[in-house]
């Protein structure tokens, strides 16, 4: 295998984990978003008798997003990094010999 594929292997590694970082940031964004407005809806009085609810949504919904985050850390970020490891050791033993 040539130092030019694996160059581009480890470029597509840093630039999918940027992604993945970037889709974990927005999620995080939105929840807290979400979490501005029901604590908005609840210093109001708006909707009094619907905000159990909101905040029961709320919290359901911060809860799937801290796993999606978690999921998307533990397993395709930690997968990604073994494997640009992988791909920049190949790549400093290619260019030491």
């Amino acid at each position: 295998m040539n130092t030019n594929s694996l160059a581009d292997q480890l470029g597509w590694c840093i630039t999918t984990k940027d992604h993945l970082n970037n889709l974990n940031n927005e999620m995080l964004y939105v929840k807290n978003q979400y979490q501005n407005m029901v604590t908005n809806l609840r210093s109001s009085g708006y909707m009094k008798d619907l905000l159990p609810m909101i905040e029961n949504m709320h919290s359901e919904f911060g809860s799937e997003i801290n796993a999606l985050v978690k999921y998307i850390q533990d397993e395709h970020l930690a997968y990604i990094q073994v494997q640009a490891d992988a791909t920049a050791s190949t790549i400093n033993t290619l260019l030491n010999q």
